[in-house]
């Protein structure tokens, strides 16, 4: 999961899956995001269609570039959310209809620049410089030789090459040393192969670098969490979730790290309800339901356990969950409703 967030940041768009026919083309959409002359780096971006449904979404790199591959003609809409900074989202219109005399195999790419304004805040002129002034954008001057091996390693790990991506980010810090995409990317792929102490280095000098990037802050936070540094890790998990308080993924591991502490099961369990209740739709949020379970079970809240575990089973389509254990399942349900009236009538 956190491999394929870097990799969107650098560039490569993540292609949803059920897009449909609308991807079988070999047209692009590529553009920029600034603010003042700043490019803005980790700016979400999404590509909608003209019905304005979410096709696809990738996040901006250090030089404030995004990229749509593979698209039929058509219409587009693309969305930047420029999430943890006080600057407006905007949407611009595409027409991705290629002129060639040669009809149908004709593919192009289309351009488009985003320059952000501040939001509009209130209190007048003052107001508005010190929006300008608190927005997080992030800008590098990258030798090409190390933007070269950075993009080798993205293509690298895209073939599940892991050894030749990461020695291409190696050579790439070696050039220059506080490359932020490139700290990251390798971190990042540390963590994925469970190499959390090569990882936790590199990732704390990402977020020195930019102190305002949350994939650098969300990724050290699961290596120093899965290395048992929970203050440091859940630490840092707070800061990738205040950067970007729209990841679902951040939130969610913020709720599992103040539920491994007894003095934060509380805020834990805000946490992942608000994970459960904003991200309902989303199929790999909703072991937040089971966390819930399992903590208000732990605090003998029989009731609010229930709840969650049936919410978790409903969260299942009638084929995912083998007729046994969903049997099971509403069997645990029954026991903590049961549990839960006893408590009740005791009182």
């Amino acid at each position: 999961m956190l491999l394929k967030y870097l990799i969107a940041a650098t560039i490569i768009s993540v292609n949803l899956q059920g897009a449909g026919s609308s991807f079988q083309g070999r047209n692009v959409i590529e553009g920029t995001v600034t603010a003042g002359e700043r490019p803005v780096s980790e700016a979400r971006v999404f590509l909608k269609n003209d019905g304005y449904g979410q096709i696809a979404q990738t996040y901006t790199d250090g030089s404030g570039r995004f990229r749509f591959g593979s698209l039929s003609s058509g219409n587009y809409y693309v969305e930047v959310d420029p999430v943890g900074t006080d600057y407006e989202r905007q949407t611009q219109r595409v027409e991705a209809r290629p002129f060639s005399a040669r009809g149908s195999g004709a593919a192009e790419v289309f351009r488009v620049t985003f320059q952000l304004l501040p939001r509009k805040a209130e209190g007048g002129a003052d107001a508005l410089a010190a929006a300008r002034g608190r927005g997080t954008a992030f800008y590098q001057e990258v030798p090409k030789p190390a933007e070269m091996e950075l993009q080798q390693a993205i293509r690298s790990f895209k073939e599940d090459a892991f050894d030749r991506g990461a020695d291409s980010l190696k050579r790439a810090l070696g050039i220059f040393p506080d490359y932020y995409d490139a700290l990251v990317l390798l971190g990042t792929a540390y963590v994925n192969h469970n190499d959390f102490e090569a990882a936790v280095p590199l990732l704390k000098h990402a977020v020195e670098v930019n102190k305002g990037g949350w994939l650098a802050f969300y990724s050290l936070g699961v290596a120093l969490v899965k290395l048992n540094q929970l203050a440091e890790g859940t630490s840092a998990l707070r800061s990738a979730v205040a950067l970007n308080p729209r990841s679902a993924e951040a939130a969610f591991d913020l709720g599992k790290a103040l539920a491994k502490d007894a003095a934060t099961e509380a805020e834990a369990i805000e946490v992942l309800k608000r994970v459960a209740q904003e991200h309902n739709k989303d199929k790999g949020m909703r072991d937040a339901y089971f966390v819930l379970a399992s903590l208000y079970g732990k605090r003998n809240q029989y009731r609010e356990s229930a709840d969650a575990l049936e919410a978790y089973m409903k969260s299942f389509g009638s084929k995912e969950i083998p007729p046994e254990q969903r049997e099971n399942y509403k069997k645990a349900i029954e026991r903590l409703r049961q549990k839960a009236a006893k408590a009740a009538d005791n009182k």
